[in-house]
C-alpha cells in the first residue's frame, strides 16, 4: 500500500485515508461524542469514497500564561495564575469530514416539524416549539454524489482560565495544598457547516469549574494519613431529538435522509450533578535497618460511595436524562513497598 502512487484529484479508499492522517493525527480534536452526533443526517445506504484534501493545514493551539506567586507567612504561598487558549485550523474527521458532492446549498427542503419535548412524544405537556430540519435535493442522491473530504474549520476556540491555588509547605508535621480554577469556554462543536442542520446552537459558551484539595499529616510512629478531594463542574451537553422520516403530525416526509438529529438547545442547558470525590490514604512506615524500609498503605478511593453520573444521555425519549455510567464505586485497596 506505501508504493502506491496516486493522483492529487483521485477518491483514494478509507484505508489509504487513515494512512495518511497518521502522520497527523495530534491535530484531530476530539470532540463529545453527543456533540459530533447532532445536527446529522443518516443516508440511504451508500458507498462512501474519501478525498485527500493537499490544502489541509495543521491545526495550531497557542497558548499565553502569566502568574504572579507570593509567600505570604513563612511555609505557606499563594499563587494566581492565567492561562488564554487560541485554537485554529482544527477538523473533525467523523465521517470522513463533509461531503463537498453535496454541499450546503443542495439542502434546499425546508420541513417543518414539532419539537417533542424531553420524553420525545409530541401532543404531550412537554412539546416545544416548531423547528425546521433540512433535506437535500433530490437530484443530488445516490453514490454519485458522495465524496467525503476533510476541512480546517473556518472558526477558532477561544478558552480564558483563572487559577487560584495556596501552598502549605511541609512543616510541624503537615501540609496541604489547595487550588481552584474558572474556565470561560467559547468554543465551536460545530466545527464544518456542511448542512443547515447544523447551525443550531452550535456553540459552547459555559463556565466550568473544578477545584482539589490534599493534605497530609504525619504523626508519630512514622505513621502518616493523607487525603485528596477533587470536585467539578457536571457534565455538561444539551438536549437532542432524532427527527424520522415521518412526520407525526402528518406533514411532509423526509425523502432523501432517514433521519435528521439537531439540538434543541445551548450546550451546557444539561448539566449532572458536581464530581466531587474523596480519597484516603493512611501508611505506616517499618525501617529495617540502614537505607531498608518496608511501607505498608491502605487507600480509600471515592470514600462517600457517591455514584454521580459521569456519561449521561440527552437524546430525546424514554431514556432522556439516564446515567449510562458513574463513578467507580467504593474500593478499598491495601499494598506495601520494599525501599532499599
Amino acid at each position: 500500500m506505501c508504493a502506491q502512487t496516486f493522483r492529487r484529484d483521485q477518491p483514494i479508499e478509507r484505508a489509504a485515508l487513515v494512512l495518511a492522517l497518521g502522520i497527523v493525527v495530534g491535530g484531530i480534536l476530539a470532540r463529545p461524542a453527543s456533540a459530533q452526533s447532532a445536527a446529522s443526517g443518516t443516508i440511504h445506504g451508500i458507498v462512501k469514497d474519501d478525498r485527500f484534501n493537499t490544502d489541509l493545514r495543521q491545526p495550531i493551539t497557542t497558548e499565553f500564561t502569566s502568574s504572579v506567586e507570593r509567600e505570604l507567612v513563612a511555609n505557606l504561598g499563594v499563587r494566581l495564575g492565567y492561562v488564554f487558549r487560541h485554537r485554529k485550523d482544527y477538523y473533525s474527521n467523523t465521517g470522513g469530514g463533509p461531503n463537498e458532492l453535496r454541499p450546503r446549498e443542495v439542502y434546499n427542503i425546508a420541513l417543518n416539524r414539532r419539537d417533542p419535548g424531553p420524553d420525545g412524544l409530541v401532543g404531550t405537556a412537554d412539546d416545544g416549539g416548531m423547528v425546521t430540519i433540512y433535506d437535500y435535493d433530490a437530484r443530488y442522491r445516490g453514490a454519485a454524489f458522495v465524496r467525503n473530504v476533510l476541512l480546517n474549520s473556518p472558526n477558532a476556540d477561544k478558552i480564558n482560565t483563572v487559577e487560584f491555588s495556596l501552598t502549605k509547605r511541609m512543616s510541624n508535621r503537615w501540609a496541604a495544598q489547595g487550588s481552584f480554577w474558572v474556565v470561560r469556554n467559547n468554543n465551536w462543536i460545530e466545527l464544518n457547516f456542511d448542512t443547515p442542520n447544523n447551525d443550531y446552537f452550535p456553540k459552547d459558551e459555559t463556565t466550568d469549574w473544578a477545584g482539589n484539595l490534599s493534605g497530609s499529616y504525619v504523626l508519630p510512629g512514622d505513621v502518616t494519613i493523607a487525603g485528596f478531594v477533587v470536585s467539578k463542574a457536571g457534565l455538561k451537553g444539551a438536549r437532542t431529538n432524532v427527527f424520522r422520516a415521518t412526520d407525526p403530525l402528518g406533514g411532509p416526509p423526509l425523502r432523501q435522509l432517514n433521519t435528521v438529529t439537531l439540538r434543541l438547545e445551548p450546550w451546557g442547558a444539561q448539566r449532572a450533578p458536581a464530581m466531587t470525590n474523596v480519597n484516603l490514604r493512611g501508611s505506616k512506615m517499618f525501617r529495617l535497618g540502614g537505607r531498608r524500609a518496608f511501607d505498608v498503605d491502605v487507600d480509600v478511593f471515592n470514600l462517600l460511595n457517591r455514584a454521580t453520573p459521569s456519561n449521561v444521555t440527552w437524546i430525546s425519549g424514554p431514556t432522556f436524562g439516564f446515567a449510562t455510567e458513574v463513578l467507580p464505586a467504593r474500593v478499598l485497596r491495601l499494598g506495601g513497598r520494599l525501599s532499599f
